[in-house]
């Protein structure tokens, strides 16, 4: 939000309305636009991308056409999610949970549009000519059960997200690609939600934070 104010424009493409954190910022404007398309914009300063996973066809394309419209000494900042929950406990990942998630795996490599992308994003920059890149991985507690105040209430949203999730993340994966009929999706989303409602589980999932800079003197990086 800092960098929004300081610079003089922001170009925000979404298909969604602008959340009501942009709306303090006096420089923003919104464009609907496909990000695999070939960028017709300005070099920017900065580039933040998040939750793609499953949605990009290829990613090393995608990442050297950020660094491209990057002006030297950019940055590029990455959010996404491990496709896979784990557990902290003892206990085993919940079987449905787990069906659900290898299901949007191995349909995501059947079309070509893979779920497996946050740990290769720093391999991805680097072979891309960024340089400094720093990996944070963030351990999300996928329901409310940590006793620490703080993370029992990021558990509670992150819950809403994936109880959200569950009925409506997979369903086209699941039906079109996999062959399964909607109410066979409707049971494993029943059961999803009904795991994801269990405190029992101590879920958590990867969340990686990853960002690099384009070299200030464009020779000493190179697009791949």
């Amino acid at each position: 939000m800092q960098r929004m104010r300081v610079y003089s424009n922001v170009v925000k493409s979404s298909p969604r309305i602008l959340c009501h954190r942009f709306r303090s910022i006096s420089n923003p404007a919104r464009l609907v636009d496909d990000i695999e398309d070939t960028w017709r914009h300005k070099p920017f300063d900065f580039i933040h991308m998040r939750m793609l996973a499953g949605a990009i066809k290829d990613w090393p394309a995608l990442i050297a056409q950020a660094y491209a419209n990057l002006q030297p000494g950019g940055w590029l900042e990455f959010c996404e999610f491990e496709v896979w929950v784990h557990c902290q406990n003892t206990t085993e990942v919940p079987q449905m949970i787990l069906k659900w998630q290898s299901g949007l795996a191995e349909a995501g490599e059947r079309i070509g549009r893979t779920f497996h992308v946050a740990p290769n994003l720093k391999m991805w920059m680097e072979e891309a000519g960024f340089v400094g890149i720093t990996e944070n991985i963030i351990k999300v507690p996928d329901t409310p059960w940590p006793k620490d105040a703080r993370w029992k209430e990021i558990g509670l949203y992150q819950q809403q997200n994936m109880l959200d999730a569950s009925s409506a993340y997979g369903q086209a994966h699941f039906t079109r690609v996999l062959g399964w009929s909607p109410e066979e999706f409707q049971v494993l989303s029943a059961g999803v939600r009904r795991e994801l409602k269990n405190l029992r589980y101590h879920m958590i999932s990867n969340l990686y934070v990853v960002y690099g800079q384009k070299p200030k003197d464009e020779g000493a990086g190179a697009v791949g």
